[in-house]
């Protein structure tokens, strides 16, 4: 979080009038409370709330997002960092332009391997120009860029977007489902291809026996409520296309065989979403058979 407080500190500086910005801290027992109160006295433009009580990370959301002042929101997770000119960028995106709902960015992303720097740094989106794209329908915006949604710092969303609708089913993305749902038809989307944002990604990350929850439950659920919403055509065929590819199923559900305790009791929710005999017969044995060395192996030679 220190980084990333010092890295936006600057463009904080030129553009407090303009922005505000608000660290929500929930309910940590780490000594955040302290840190955040010498960084509110060394600038004072950044405001801070200390929650008393600790919740889930959708409440936690929840409960940020209705903090916000302005008439957008960008959700920032505290690792990741900005581009020094990320800020100027996007409000000059947003200025006069009041059927924007949602602004997309792309991103850096690298990982963060016990070293003091960010490495392995790759570009998200490889094609690059400063051109601006604008996407005048959901279904269309979605089917290129929903799994990079799925990271909350990459987007600037109206506030009036955010909604109450029920997302307790999109296990991991609760967010994201409450954000859309707000969609009109008459908004416009838009997506910069110039990368804003550093995503960092540490190797050992506490949230790693959840993933093929996250990824085999949560995203199927959160694609169908999409189509019932009418925001896309087919879930099945987005499923396929993104998030489910032979690549993510490989790499993603053969951690199963490391938490087989876990997953076993989840079979039937995970296997309803796999749609070939194949891809049946591979879940069945990542979850119930497979060594656990074999995840190893496999997400070696995938991702080599």
């Amino acid at each position: 979080m220190e980084q990333t407080l010092e890295a936006f500190a600057g463009q904080m500086s030129m553009y407090q009038d303009e922005v505000s910005f608000i660290v929500c801290n929930n309910a940590s027992t780490d000594g955040t409370d302290s840190f955040l109160a010498g960084v509110q006295k060394k600038y004072p433009f950044y405001e801070y709330i200390n929650f008393t009580e600790h919740v889930a990370v959708g409440y936690s959301l929840s409960r940020a997002i209705e903090q916000a002042k302005g008439e957008y929101v960008l959700m920032w997770g505290d690792d990741d960092l900005p581009a020094p000119f990320m800020l100027s960028i996007l409000l000059s995106e947003l200025k006069g332009k009041k059927d924007v709902c949602l602004i997309h960015f792309n991103r850096l992303v690298g990982y963060d391997n016990k070293v003091a720097t960010i490495n392995k740094v790759s570009v998200l989106q490889n094609n690059l120009s400063w051109a601006t794209l604008e996407y005048k329908d959901m279904n269309s915006f979605l089917n290129k860029y929903v799994l990079d949604l799925t990271f909350m710092s990459s987007f600037v969303f109206k506030k009036t977007m955010w909604g109450n609708v029920d997302t307790g089913f999109h296990y991991g993305y609760e967010f994201l489902g409450k954000i859309l749902h707000g969609y009109k038809p008459e908004n416009k989307l838009l997506y910069l291809q110039y990368p804003l944002c550093i995503q960092r990604k540490p190797f050992n990350r506490p949230w790693m026996n959840k993933s093929p929850y996250y990824r085999f439950i949560g995203i199927p659920n959160m694609y169908s409520d999409f189509e019932k919403w009418g925001l896309i055509d087919s879930a099945k065929e987005l499923w396929m296309r993104q998030g489910n590819t032979t690549r993510d199923f490989l790499s993603i559900m053969s951690q199963t065989s490391v938490y087989k305790k876990e997953y076993r009791p989840l079979f039937k929710q995970i296997v309803k979403h796999q749609y070939s005999f194949t891809r049946k017969f591979l879940t069945f044995f990542f979850v119930f058979i497979s060594p656990a060395w074999l995840y190893k192996f496999i997400r070696k030679r995938t991702f080599r």
